[in-house]
């Protein structure tokens, strides 16, 4: 005699949970993607004006060199927030470092006196937001 297994709610709910939980990576990845592309290009298309907002000692090389790497990233993840699985869940952990990391580095300059006192506050705004969207990937990662 064959049986046919019928789903339990706690399966139903176990499936309605991975697939919430893959929503929000995605559009967390997006998000990101969107923040990363629109200062990246910024950055890298108006690099002198963007190295004056930082400060006078801010190299244009550096502002327009990290402007294409974001730029390179933000295509990144956009392309690889419509993958699903492990491969979504490390993209966003990759993703939630990069951020954490992005807003230690900002921390750090500042301190150094990398930044005039606009730039420093400029800067820690571009990064607050980078932070926020990082602990949002990490809470996601974790399906809280």
């Amino acid at each position: 005699m064959t049986t046919l297994a019928h789903p339990t709610s706690s399966t139903l709910a176990d499936s309605a949970a991975g697939a919430a939980r893959t929503r929000r990576l995605r559009t967390l990845l997006q998000a990101d993607a969107a923040y990363c592309g629109v200062f990246g290009a910024g950055a890298a298309l108006a690099a002198p004006a963007a190295a004056d907002l930082l400060g006078p000692d801010v190299s244009t090389t550096v502002v327009r060199i990290v402007g294409i790497i974001l730029v390179v990233w933000a295509l990144d993840a956009a392309l690889l927030s419509r993958t699903s699985g492990r491969l979504l869940t490390h993209t966003a952990t990759a993703a939630a470092a990069g951020n954490i990391a992005w807003e230690v580095a900002t921390i750090v300059l500042i301190a150094m006196g990398a930044f005039s006192t606009g730039g420093a506050v400029l800067a820690l705004g571009i990064a607050a937001i980078a932070g926020v969207l990082g602990l949002l990937q990490i809470r996601a990662v974790r399906g809280r």
